[in-house]
């Protein structure tokens, strides 16, 4: 009698290891699964802010482009452009607080390591268009607020505006459609690695009940 109860205890006791076993490893993928997925939300979130961004630029880009063009017209038709002038002096202000925001080591982390020369480059380019796009649009402002109008100063720097924003519209597409490639690339990868951890899941409930009461 002592040794069955010896033997059933023994039992018990080596049920309760493989239980407690099973348990931690269930726990360990169930967590893993998890950290799978915070991981994939946590990129979304931050390539929509990434894209939303770059995208914000490219539409602040071609307003500029179009009021310093209104404001032309208007000087020639012997109107004034107090309304285009403040509405460039805003898109300027957004723009370089935009550009300042924009985390480009970050927007790397979604371009393969093959791509991220090229993409770099074209940050670059558009870099250099940002920078030169600005400075024009600000030569026209200081312009008009010392009332020291130049027409060919001022088609001077249209041109600089509209010849880089091709440029830089350019550069920020390409770069967008890069990040956007290469993420979808990752949510299909992490979604074989969701799907094998789900099917891992399965079976290893199958082995709970084999290995806690075989």
């Amino acid at each position: 009698m002592d040794e069955r109860a010896h033997m059933y205890a023994q039992f018990l006791k080596k049920g309760k290891i493989r239980f407690y076993t099973a348990i931690l490893i269930t726990i360990s993928l169930l967590v893993f699964r998890q950290y799978i997925i915070h991981g994939m939300i946590e990129r979304e979130q931050e390539l929509t802010t990434y894209v939303e961004q770059l995208s914000d630029q490219k539409t602040i880009s071609q307003m500029i482009s179009k009021d310093v063009y209104v404001i032309y017209q208007n000087q020639i038709n012997g109107q004034k452009s107090g309304k285009e002038l403040a509405q460039l002096r805003q898109a300027v202000e957004e723009w370089k607080k935009s550009h300042d925001g924009l985390d480009k080591n970050g927007v790397f982390l979604y371009v393969y390591d093959e791509k991220k020369e090229k993409t770099l480059e074209l940050f670059e380019r558009a870099d250099t268009s940002y920078h030169k796009s600005v400075e024009a649009a600000e030569n026209i402002l200081s312009m008009y607020d010392s009332n020291m109008y130049n027409e060919t100063v001022l088609l001077k720097q249209i041109s600089v505006i509209q010849n880089n924003e091709s440029d830089f519209q350019f550069g920020v597409e390409l770069a967008i459609r890069r990040m956007l490639e290469e993420n979808s690339t990752q949510i299909n990868r992490i979604s074989l690695v969701e799907e094998a951890l789900f099917w891992i899941f399965i079976m290893m409930a199958g082995f709970m009940f084999l290995f806690v009461f075989a």
